[in-house]
């Protein structure tokens, strides 16, 4: 008998999960789309102001001499060679064409994202503080950092390389010395 009890709740719960939704389950469920739908909107317009594009391509082609130097050490070639600096510019542009190829569909998924992480109200704010002439300033002024930047990455790479692989073999019990060699 209690077994027939609770097919019984089990299967009205089903019932009503498939019915349709009332006019107010249908209202709230449009309202929570159209605030996804702001955020978003919110989320590209905060794209657009500081310049994500733009960044990203910066960003890829400051990082283009790491991976060119990194790839160059792969290929046996001397890292301050004139062969490896031009392979650290090939790798920059093609980096940039490949990131602008993804662009798009990144920036909509960037933007859902965004849209999960802040609230309506939050988003705004940032609408609004890049859309002034400090946040505006601060978008024009940034991409300035991403050369020095990655020069300074490359600076001190081989001293985090360094100390990675010493914590890695104090953690391993490993000997230093037959840990793998850089580039390797």
């Amino acid at each position: 008998m209690k077994s027939r009890a609770i097919v019984g709740v089990f299967a009205a719960v089903l019932t009503l999960a498939q019915a349709p939704l009332t006019g107010a389950a249908m209202a709230q469920q449009a309202a929570v789309q159209s605030d996804l739908a702001e955020r978003q909107r919110l989320a590209r317009r905060y794209f657009e102001l500081v310049k994500i594009e733009a960044q990203l391509d910066n960003m890829m082609k400051a990082m283009g001499p790491i991976l060119g130097a990194s790839l160059a050490t792969q290929l046996g070639i001397e890292e301050t060679s004139a062969e490896a600096r031009a392979i650290g510019d090939m790798m920059g542009q093609v980096t940039a064409e490949v990131m602008s190829e993804i662009m798009p569909k990144y920036l909509d998924d960037m933007a859902m994202i965004a849209a999960d992480t802040f609230t309506q109200n939050e988003l705004q704010a940032m609408v609004d503080f890049y859309g002034s002439p400090v946040g505006l300033a601060v978008t024009d002024k940034s991409p300035r950092m991403a050369g020095p930047a990655a020069e300074l990455m490359q600076k001190y790479m081989p001293q985090m390389q360094e100390k990675a692989v010493a914590s890695l073999c104090a953690r391993l019990g490993c000997d230093k010395k037959k840990a793998p060699a850089r580039g390797a």
